[in-house]
């Protein structure tokens, strides 16, 4: 009986600590992706307040393919790749300013001679080159330019979502009134989709996983006999019995 009893343990642990062990690495996991979004929400320690950038350049300029930044942990986890650039930027002194996506041709032509600062926002902190002038030009109001595929400007949180495309596109951020010494926050993400549903899933699917796995190793093994035993009567039985007889 003994050696039938150790023999269920053995059979219902294996199961119960692998549901028990993927229960926990997965609740872990939405745990992890959670806390990652929450640092992200606006308010929250470095949600969504972006890179600080001051520069004495007439305009801040980035490639298309140094937009894209690391990939958050739920978007690795599920293999979304998104198709598109989420572009935030606000001046420091809350004046207004200028974002917008050209051909790089267009952005040199209307640039020419005036500073600019190449950042690569990639690399953290973010990466910033400057581009040598012999001297430096004022340039026309970027509003007045038709070069552009798309644009925002104004006061405050400036936001541009760009659909990346193949070919030289580049981003580039001025104050709205072209003059130099842009100083901004700027941060770049993908689109938002819905994952807190996805978050709520992994959660849930973890708990109800790692339930099962405790519940299974705390609970008793059969206590059936083997087929065949035949239970084995007490010699005091045996001796009633044969005096009934």
């Amino acid at each position: 009986m003994t050696g039938v009893r150790s023999r269920g343990r053995v059979r219902r642990a294996v199961p119960a600590g692998l549901a028990l062990f993927a229960g926990f690495a997965l609740a872990l996991t939405g745990l992890l992706a959670a806390s990652g979004e929450l640092g992200r929400r606006p308010g929250s320690p470095g949600g969504q307040q972006g890179t600080r950038l001051a520069v004495p350049s007439t305009a801040l300029v980035t490639g298309q393919h140094e937009l894209g930044g690391p990939a958050r942990l739920l978007d690795r986890l599920t293999s979304r790749r998104s198709g598109a650039a989420r572009i935030t930027a606000v001046r420091v002194d809350g004046g207004p300013v200028f974002i917008g996506i050209t051909r790089s041709a267009d952005r040199a032509r209307y640039l020419r001679g005036t500073g600019v600062a190449h950042v690569d926002l990639r690399a953290s902190p973010a990466d910033v080159s400057y581009a040598p002038v012999a001297a430096g030009r004022r340039v026309d109001l970027p509003t007045r330019e038709g070069i552009w595929a798309a644009w925002s400007v104004g006061p405050g949180a400036r936001t541009l979502t760009w659909p990346l495309r193949p070919g030289g596109w580049e981003l580039v951020v001025m104050n709205a009134d072209a003059d130099p010494g842009v100083d901004v926050r700027m941060s770049v993400g993908t689109p938002s989709w819905p994952r807190w549903p996805v978050l709520a899933a992994f959660l849930a699917g973890g708990a109800l996983l790692a339930a099962v796995g405790l519940t299974v190793l705390h609970r008793s093994p059969p206590g059936s006999r083997p087929t065949g035993v035949t239970p084995t009567s007490s010699p005091a039985a045996s001796a009633d019995q044969e005096g009934d007889a």
